[in-house]
């Protein structure tokens, strides 16, 4: 990861789903790394994609979705 990425670390968060900007799916676990220029990058370990992430409002707007952030954990 810090060979490519510049990271030595990545966080796990848990949340809220919604679908689009207001439907409520479920309760959800991902992967965020935070680089050294200060960018949010979700990590889908199914798919090895990294998506850059916004943060607005106290969500994280990914795709067309938007994760709530309930708790993370970063070491």
């Amino acid at each position: 990861m810090s060979m490519f990425y510049e990271i030595n670390s990545v966080g796990r968060v848990y949340g809220k789903l919604y679908k689009g900007t207001q439907e409520f799916l479920d309760y959800h676990y991902w992967n965020v790394l935070i680089t050294s220029e200060k960018e949010i990058w979700f990590f889908e370990p199914n798919t090895d994609k990294l998506t850059e992430t916004k943060y607005q409002g106290g969500m994280l707007l990914i795709g067309g979705n938007k994760y709530e952030v309930l708790s993370f954990y970063f070491g």
